[in-house]
């Protein structure tokens, strides 16, 4: 699977800058989400990847190919990417069933493709089958019913699925008949006449218990007298599967047939068929100057023969077949849409994508139209679909829940621009910023603010909700003097960046322009006027706090006030009211409390962020202690 590269990819619509200058690497067999609000770009990246929109500037490379540059001029259509792309409807065909909805693409492909000689491929596999036949034989009997007549669907998609075979030839091994009692035609008149393949004429009684489905078996208790060809002399006791005593000789198309192993050596007459047919194909190939290689493939001078041509009806149904075993979709193919459930059709809808199988697979919110308990159930199939295909996936969602259960990377983007990339539990534990602390996480983050300074041993001694006194000790030494002065260095380089671009005549203004992130500080009474903010400095910090990192105890230095409890079993979501200020934490466990009831806490954990105020990017992780 290839890798994809971006390389400052800026795409706009007069002044409104839907992706800026965005730079990133999707390395291979990757599953990475684009994850953001609405409107934050996600959809327009997936889509400049995909060919579907093309980029105002920049470059995009796939696999070490560029499918776009745009100071050299190259854009590559979309149909010539080898992607896939699943959208948020699924749109399908109504009008066709799933099997014509997941063929209908691969009949339109027209490309450079080896020759396959697959006559002599079905053969080979079909005498790798049949050198186990009593396989095929109780595949066969499972899709009986008691009266013993055979469900040919059924049979056929067992036989596709446990061969990895294809219907037409799944329907040739079928045609094979090497059931018991297959050979026997039904046909008896009375007590007297039974016609087995018009060749055997059995006159008598036969006396049958119960009810006899002639058509694949029967079964003939007592004596039964065989003329013409066939004289036995004893008991025949024929249940199912013949055991008989004597000597029967069944004439067959190929092969005189005796004693109770006929299946073994009818599959044996079949395999002497079928190798006759590779050695004459063989011939052929040989007298033209060509050989087969180990993919059934024509080769000539030791180079796989190309052309030109649209895929075969054989190599269709093994794609549609492979996909349907992926997503398990196999017992639906002769239906319609319509007679599938949303979670059948979304399904459907990703066979059809993966079908041609692309090297890269693009999908755009593809579970939002589902209901909760279907996305999760999807979730996973698309998780297990990820490591069984091997592809790169990249996925365009802006539920963080979606992003955190099935990426890899997650891509995280706000007003067209990155704001961070990196693994789900990175994005969670260390959020760049107060945008991705705040937007990542379930409930979400607890914030307030903080104004002190760091101290000789390193630690911050910090003022926190109004009148209290605390001290933030990060996990990692830092040094806040030496972090200012970056941050400074990169404000100076990012102006003189704008600068830069003001004077080049081609660069058009940003309207929809970034601005700082305007973080929400919970209050009970939030209709307290906002005053004119006083100048922010690099001692005014945000302090965030994950809701696990809650501790409600007896022992705990916070006294606060229950003011609303939400169990759900598993956990219970509380808000926690101390002063003016709330505070949201998860109990585990099936804890009961009631509102206004008065409960002693902790900020307790080594995850607790500490984000510079001015420019909203986090300074360290590490533990905070309420000074009483």
């Amino acid at each position: 699977m290839p890798e994809i590269v971006l390389e400052n990819v800026t795409k706009r619509w007069g002044k409104f800058y839907a992706v800026d200058n965005l730079n990133l690497v999707i390395e291979d067999n990757a599953f990475v989400t684009l994850l953001g609000p609405s409107g934050c770009g996600k959809t327009t990246t997936l889509r400049m990847i995909a060919g579907l929109e093309t980029p105002t500037s920049g470059k995009i490379t796939i696999g070490g190919i560029t499918v776009f540059d745009s100071e050299k001029g190259i854009n590559i259509s979309a149909n010539k990417r080898h992607v896939g792309f699943l959208f948020q409807n699924y749109a399908l065909w109504p009008n066709m069933t799933v099997y014509q909805n997941i063929c209908f693409g691969l009949k339109n492909i027209k490309e450079d493709m080896a020759t396959v000689d697959y006559d002599v491929k079905n053969a080979d596999t079909l005498i790798k089958i049949l050198s186990k036949p009593e396989e095929v034989v109780q595949v066969i009997n499972e899709c009986m019913d008691k009266s013993g007549v055979l469900d040919t669907n059924k049979a056929l998609i067992k036989l596709i699925d446990l061969y990895d075979i294809s219907i037409y030839t799944a329907k040739e091994l079928l045609s094979y008949k090497l059931q018991e009692g297959s050979n026997r035609e039904e046909k008896v008149n009375g007590e007297e006449i039974a016609n087995i393949e018009g060749k055997i004429n059995i006159e008598g009684k036969n006396n049958i218990e119960g009810k006899n489905n002639l058509e694949r078996k029967i079964n003939l208790e007592r004596k039964t007298n065989l003329e013409r060809k066939t004289n036995i002399e004893g008991k025949n006791n024929i249940e199912g599967k013949a055991n008989i005593e004597g000597k029967v000789y069944i004439e067959e198309k190929a092969n005189d047939i005796e004693g109770k192993n006929h299946i073994e050596e009818k599959a044996q007459v079949i395999c002497q068929k079928l190798k006759l047919v590779i050695e004459n194909s063989k011939k052929k190939h040989k007298e033209a100057g060509c050989e087969l290689n180990e993919n059934y493939e024509i080769t000539k001078n030791g180079q796989v023969v190309k052309t030109v041509r649209k895929m075969t009806k054989e190599e269709i149904d093994l794609a549609v077949r492979r996909v349907s075993r992926i997503v398990k979709i196999g017992m639906f193919m002769d239906r319609y849409p319509s007679e599938l459930s949303g979670g059948q059709q979304q399904r459907v809808a990703i066979a059809r994508t993966l079908a041609p199988e692309p090297a890269v697979l693009f999908m755009d919110e593809p579970l939002s139209n589902l209901d909760a308990k279907l996305r999760l159930e999807m979730r996973s199939e698309l998780q297990r679909l990820h490591i069984e295909t091997g592809s790169t996936f990249v996925y365009v969602t802006h539920d963080q829940l979606e992003a955190m259960t099935l990426a890899t990377k997650i891509c995280l983007i706000d007003n067209g621009v990155l704001n961070q990339y990196d693994r789900p539990l990175d994005v969670y534990n260390k959020p760049s910023n107060l945008f991705v602390a705040d937007f990542v996480g379930n409930p979400a983050i607890n914030f307030m603010e903080a104004k002190g300074e760091q101290i000789a041993d390193g630690n911050f001694e910090l003022n926190v909700l109004e009148n209290m006194k605390a001290t933030f000790m990060p996990r990692e030494k830092i040094d806040m003097a030496l972090w200012i002065k970056q941050q400074k260095m990169e404000e100076e380089s990012k102006h003189q960046s704008e600068l830069a671009k003001q004077k080049d005549k081609k660069n058009v203004e940003k309207g929809n322009k970034d601005s700082r992130f305007q973080y929400r500080i919970a209050k009970v009474d939030e209709s307290e006027a906002l005053g004119e903010e006083k100048q922010i400095t690099y001692n005014d910090f945000v302090i965030g706090i994950r809701p696990e990192f809650i501790k409600i105890s007896e022992n705990g230095s916070l006294t606060g006030e229950i003011y609303s409890a939400m169990p759900t079993g598993m956990e219970t979501t509380v808000k926690i009211r101390i002063g003016n200020f709330l505070f949201t934490g998860v109990v585990f466990g099936g804890v009961l409390y009631e509102i206004g009831q008065k409960v002693k806490l902790d900020f307790d954990g080594k995850g607790i962020l500490l984000f510079s105020r001015k420019n909203g990017k986090i300074i360290a992780q590490g533990t905070l202690k309420i000074i009483k």
